[in-house]
């Protein structure tokens, strides 16, 4: 598994050197336990070596060719890196960290920023018309806007203040409501509480959003976003709108570590191929790693016995096109709505060698040995199965789908969350697929796993029986 975040060196990452203003620090995201396989893909076509941490890549790439990061099929969002901070010693008073993350809006790299920002989504004028210094300590805090969401088990809430603890986790923590509104309307008076008027600004309309990890923060995540957006908003004047925003920026906190992007990617890259949803759809991004771990080769056919809404069929005939790739289900409407995805695409002049069928995964319609790839998203038992259907599918699956692979050049990669069911049934069924890798990976916040088998020189399962009766039979008659 790739390292934190916290273990990168940001003086190895050399587009946030201000000395190569050709030269911008990307960040990929990928799901969590296929960061080597995005790495992998990003050096095969780019020829870019990447910096890998958890849930993520970092690319350094020359601002006319983003572009082509774009283009990857193994990640999921983009952001343009503005600054990175391993050690930004968050203070032990809250006004003080709140008046460091409202300054640090002054040391980011804007200019590069927003160019590339600028180029990508195709904004109509320059963003950055002016400059104007940051003239107050902080923004006017607002918790009781700020943390009215959160939950009694943040590790935050225990380094608050008294008077700062929201009102709905007072009674739990046993305070007694206090009335601090003479001393909000005093620091009011004192700071200012929003930035330039709506009246005089202009530009792009921007959010900060922030992600924040770590158990010594005395603010929560809005509060962090709120004092950085107050500096944006006051240095450039641009209008502020949560909803229906051009722009973007992201403020990650790790602890100590604090870095700072620009999102590239409004909506999600996996969101590419379906139009028909069903209820558990995998990604796009990770069917096209799935895909990458089995190497598909020329000629050879890649089979997904339950493909649902066919999302790993289509993302592997839309990248893999030597090779033919064929779905099915036992649910007729799923074959529906992969009949109308596939469609779908077709319509929009892709060319795809691919097909579904409605079927059984145990008792598949295909003569022996004409498989050579398996690749598929097995139930996990949680909206879809149960766990206890899962040991008799997995075993009869595995046996049927030995059966129509190729024997010893198949391999199969499936995806599940249950592995107790998953490793029962790959034991049980050892003479026929032998167990290669797995890796761990985060999908939709479980941790799911890959596991790669390969197709042994062993016919089925009766004919291993009937070898171990021979063996018997001569072992007993030698003893005679």
């Amino acid at each position: 598994m790739a390292p934190k975040i916290t273990g990168i060196e940001p003086s190895s990452l050399k587009g946030l050197n201000p000395e190569n203003p050709e030269l911008c620090t990307l960040e990929a995201t990928v799901v969590t336990g296929l960061e080597d396989v995005a790495a992998e893909e990003c050096k095969e076509k780019l020829g870019i070596t990447c910096v890998q941490a958890r849930g993520r890549i970092f690319i350094d790439v020359n601002i006319a060719d983003v572009t082509k990061v774009l283009s990857l099929r193994s990640i999921d969002n983009v952001n343009v890196v503005l600054s990175m901070v391993k050690k930004f010693s968050f203070e032990d008073q809250r006004e003080r960290s709140f008046e460091k993350l409202y300054k640090f809006a002054e040391k980011q790299d804007w200019r590069k920023g927003m160019q590339v920002w600028k180029d990508v989504v195709s904004y109509p004028e320059e963003p950055i018309k002016k400059v104007v210094p940051l003239k107050n300590e902080y923004c006017c805090p607002r918790p009781d806007v700020d943390l009215k969401k959160m939950k009694l088990l943040s590790p935050v809430l225990k380094n608050l203040p008294e008077n700062v603890v929201p009102e709905h986790l007072r009674n739990d923590k046993g305070l007694s409501v206090v009335d601090d509104s003479s001393k909000q309307k005093e620091k009011s008076e004192e700071l200012p509480s929003t930035a330039p008027t709506e009246a005089v600004a202009s530009g792009p309309k921007f959010r900060v959003s922030c992600s924040r990890t770590g158990s010594n923060h005395k603010f929560g995540s809005p509060e962090a976003a709120r004092q950085f957006g107050a500096g944006v908003n006051e240095m450039f004047m641009w209008p502020v709108d949560l909803t229906n925003f051009d722009l973007e920026i992201l403020l990650c906190i790790d602890t100590e570590f604090v870095y700072v992007a620009v999102s590239l990617t409004r909506e999600p890259l996996f969101k590419r191929n379906l139009t028909n949803f069903g209820r558990t759809n995998l990604r796009s991004t990770v069917c096209h790693n799935m895909v990458r771990l089995a190497t598909p080769q020329l000629g050879e056919v890649v089979l997904d016995p339950m493909c649902g809404g066919a999302t790993i069929p289509m993302e592997g005939s839309l990248t893999h096109r030597q090779a033919f790739h064929l779905g099915g289900d036992n649910y007729g409407q799923a074959v529906k709505r992969s009949r109308e995805n596939i469609n779908n695409l077709l319509k929009k002049g892709k060319s795809m060698a691919v097909d579904v069928a409605w079927w059984d995964a145990t008792k598949l319609p295909l003569r022996n040995q004409c498989v050579d790839v398996v690749v598929s998203d097995l139930p996990f038992g949680k909206r879809s199965g149960s766990v206890a259907d899962n040991r008799i599918l997995y075993y009869r699956s595995l046996v049927e789908l030995a059966r129509v692979t190729k024997m010893k050049t198949g391999r199969a990669v499936l995806l599940t969350y249950d592995k107790r069911s998953m490793i029962k049934n790959i034991k049980r069924v050892h003479t026929l697929w032998k167990s290669g890798a797995s890796r761990t990976v985060n999908i939709g916040g479980l941790p799911a796993v890959i596991y790669t088998l390969y197709r042994t020189s062993q016919l089925s399962l009766s004919d291993c029986n009937e070898d171990s009766k021979v063996s018997e039979t001569c072992t007993d008659h030698d003893l005679v």
